[in-house]
């Protein structure tokens, strides 16, 4: 009865005969059990197999398999924007850190550079000589690790340390931890190419080989002040040479190294003894 009249039912119910036993219902009854039976036949096609209904229990109403795909479809395109807006925001806010981080260390060195030095004690700017790298590389170590000191490593120095990897295994020590801190980008270690000429003292090098690594040195020193300082503040203490030579005495050095280091202290750059340095060091905390 509650599928009387269904036009594609219409064909089969001629053979019935609607009149004998029907029910009394008005109307209305009638339509409430049309689509009672229609919602069960619905859920009867839906569950069997290869069917292209599926019911929703959510909005409580059939849908085609391919209104599904759809709306699943639309529902993984949303979520994978979600997710899209979300590493957008995690990598902005990561930018941002990283930005105020990097502004935090330039202003913190800035102001390292800038105190006067009474209230800086040591120089922000190391630069070691072969003997330091061969015989205290452990020293070095501490010192670019504190985060105190930026090492400067000359083009002069490698050099020199290459000269020396065939007979000292210092130098071939050295060498293998500059080149593994230059290849991770240590900002504490730094290698300092050479700007413009310098004088070569190619008599001194034959003459006193440790004076002139000295005088070269000393002209990285000079181009570096020269970098930092713009020529306009006094470069008074912002580099010191650590040499691993003892200076406890100085009159007993050679000529040539005595007016190296007269040259250094006419420079403004300092020149310490670099376990005497490390001590000095120590004690400061």
């Amino acid at each position: 009865m509650a599928l009387r009249n269904l036009p594609p039912l219409r064909a089969a119910h001629r053979r019935f005969n609607f009149d004998t036993d029907r029910p009394l219902l008005s109307t209305l009854e009638e339509s409430v059990v049309r689509i009672c039976c229609i919602r069960s036949f619905g859920h009867f096609i839906a569950r069997l197999q290869g069917s292209i209904l599926q019911f929703n229990p959510e909005v409580g109403i059939f849908v085609s398999i391919a209104q599904s795909e759809q709306e699943s479809l639309l529902q993984q395109a949303q979520a994978q924007f979600r997710m899209a807006q979300e590493e957008a925001r995690r990598n902005r806010l990561m930018r941002d850190m990283a930005q105020l981080r990097l502004q935090l260390e330039v202003s913190q060195l800035e102001g390292s550079l800038q105190q006067p030095k009474a209230q800086s004690a040591m120089s922000p700017y190391l630069v070691p000589d072969t003997q330091a790298l061969c015989h205290h590389l452990p020293v070095i170590r501490q010192l670019a690790t504190s985060g105190r000191f930026i090492v400067i490593i000359p083009r002069t120095m490698i050099d020199g340390l290459d000269l020396l990897k065939k007979e000292h295994p210092g130098a071939r020590d050295g060498i293998r931890y500059l080149e593994a801190e230059f290849k991770k980008g240590n900002r504490y270690i730094r290698c300092q190419k050479e700007v413009g000429k310098s004088f070569e003292r190619h008599k001194l090098k034959r003459q006193d080989a440790d004076a002139w690594t000295l005088y070269k040195i000393l002209d990285s020193c000079k181009q570096l002040t020269l970098a930092q300082g713009a020529g306009e503040e006094d470069p008074s203490g912002m580099v010191t040479i650590i040499t691993g030579l003892p200076l406890d005495n100085p009159s007993v050095l050679s000529g040539p190294m005595q007016a190296a280091l007269q040259a250094a202290a006419h420079a403004s750059v300092d020149i310490k003894n670099v376990l005497d340095f490390y001590k000095q060091w120590k004690e400061i905390g």
